[in-house]
Formats: structure tokens, C-alpha cells, sequence
């Protein structure tokens, strides 16, 4: 298990940026995207939050949350004694691609 980072961003673990979109989030699996979603409205959750708000115990959640960081959906960082968990959307990509859309369709 890799050590939690102090500040947002975070890089993944292959050393690159890691970051998921909108549309990813739209094609996760309902569980998974409906906890996603919530996370993104709460901002940054603890274990014990995302425990509560899935109705499941802390030894459940730890793991799910640690795969989440592991394939760079989401970031910890260490608060104290507290892991702080936010997911981190790609940034938006050049709005030049939208133009080039809406030219093609008129």
C-alpha cells in the first residue's frame, strides 16, 4: 500500500498524471459511479463517511477506496491521523474540439 500525499494533485503510479472524467464516471458500474458522484458533491470524504454513506463497515471500504487510488480515480492525502479521499477529474480538454463538432454538423 503506497504512502498517503500531503497535497492535491498526486501523481499515479506509473509517475504520470492521473486524473478521470465525466464521461468515464458515466460509464462506471451504478455502484460505483453513484459513489464517485457523491464523493465529487462532498468534495473530500473520510473512511469513516464513505463508510456511513454505504452503509458498510471501515474493513470493507479501506480496500475499495485504496483500489480507487491504485487506478488513479481518486487521491488521499494525510490529514493528522485522518486519510482524506477526492476524486480528480481530467481537466477539460481544448474547447476548439466542441467548434470543430458544431461546424461539422451545420
Amino acid at each position: 500500500m503506497s504512502e498517503p500525499t500531503s497535497d492535491f494533485p498526486v501523481q499515479g503510479n506509473d509517475g504520470e498524471d492521473s486524473s478521470i472524467s465525466m464521461i468515464d464516471i458515466f460509464t462506471l458500474p451504478d455502484s460505483l459511479r453513484h459513489l464517485l458522484s457523491w464523493m465529487l458533491r462532498k468534495g473530500e470524504v473520510t473512511v469513516q463517511e464513505v463508510a456511513q454513506h454505504l452503509k458498510q463497515e471501515e474493513s470493507i471500504v479501506i480496500p475499495m477506496l485504496e483500489e480507487l487510488v491504485e487506478d488513479g480515480m481518486i487521491r488521499v492525502r494525510q490529514v493528522g491521523e485522518e486519510r482524506r479521499y477526492r476524486v480528480l477529474l481530467a481537466h477539460k480538454s481544448n474547447r476548439r474540439v466542441s467548434k470543430d463538432i458544431w461546424s461539422v454538423l451545420d
